[in-house]
């Protein structure tokens, strides 16, 4: 394994932000370094984000690493640099043991919800999906592209959370026969939903 290969005495920085997908990521590479003597510093980037940009932060945080522009990421690194705050071993198990507590439980979907990851329902987003589409349909009630829906989601729930998962979620619905679908289900941007009449989800 590549991980257990890292020469003691070379220092390890592990970016994560306020999202269950980085922080599930984080708990699995501290466990899978939890035999190595190495120093890790833990780089939160939402942390220094508001710590560094003050203004900036007072309107928005980004919700994962990916999203702050390169020259921000090269100022969080250096500041992070200069103000190491290694992992003791105690902070190293309890990592450990995180991921071993997260890792027994088969749930499809983690959020971010206070500080810490929470494990839901696949269908925790079903509401909030057809919400979106009941405003984005209105009054026209024809058809809408399924991308569009997708991106109005992804865009209003502040988690970070793959489209492919929400359209999944999109797939499903239509399962149900709470949508009905014209196009080919090939991809998101190749077809278009709207509700079905008969829906148990109400006159549309």
């Amino acid at each position: 394994m590549q991980l257990s290969s890292i020469p003691e005495n070379v220092p390890i920085y592990i970016w994560v932000s306020e999202n269950a997908h980085e922080h599930t990521a984080l708990l699995f590479t501290m466990y899978l370094l939890r035999e190595q003597k190495i120093n890790i510093s833990i780089i939160d980037t939402a942390k220094l984000y508001r710590e560094l940009y003050k203004k900036k932060a007072k309107r928005y945080v980004p919700v994962f690493s990916g999203e702050i522009i390169e020259e921000e990421l090269q100022t969080i690194y250096k500041y992070s640099q200069e103000n190491k705050q290694i992992l003791s071993d105690i902070e190293r198990k309890h990592f450990e043991k995180e991921w071993l507590d997260l890792s027994n439980n088969f749930a499809t979907l983690r959020i971010w919800e206070n500080g810490e990851i929470k494990v839901v329902a696949e269908n925790y987003y079903d509401d909030f999906i057809i919400e979106k589409a009941k405003k984005l349909i209105g009054k026209k009630k024809g058809f809408l592209m399924c991308a569009r829906l997708v991106g109005e989601v992804y865009g209003h729930i502040l988690q970070y959370i793959g489209d492919s998962f929400l359209e999944y979620r999109v797939r499903k619905l239509i399962e149900k026969g709470i949508f009905e679908y014209k196009g080919s289900l090939e991809a998101m941007r190749y077809y278009s939903i709207k509700f079905k009449k008969c829906s148990s989800g109400g006159k549309h």
